[in-house]
């Protein structure tokens, strides 16, 4: 997880394109006034999600890939994280 200087509707677009450049199939979608969470599958169905927390200042994201961490995972993850960053613009904080 990791704090970002960005609103929580350009962070929620960031983890959506993320997913996207990962070729992620996108299943759920939640949005509220101080978080939102966006889930998907990768091809052989490992889960996904990245999580965004507002506290009216700054954002923090959480990014899990699978239910356990084994180095696949957590290498997905990284990579979640990287084209999050990319699509925000800026490395994080």
């Amino acid at each position: 997880e990791t704090r970002y200087d960005a609103g929580l509707s350009a962070c929620t677009l960031a983890a959506r394109r993320a997913m996207q450049a990962l070729k992620l199939d996108i299943n759920r979608e939640d949005s509220h006034a101080q978080w939102s969470a966006v889930d998907a599958r990768t091809a052989d169905s490992t889960p996904v999600r990245i999580r965004c927390d507002s506290d009216g200042t700054k954002t923090r994201a959480t990014f899990v890939a699978g239910e356990a961490k084994t180095d696949d995972t957590l290498a997905l993850a990284r990579r979640l994280k990287e084209e999050f960053e990319k699509s925000l613009g800026f490395e994080g904080n």
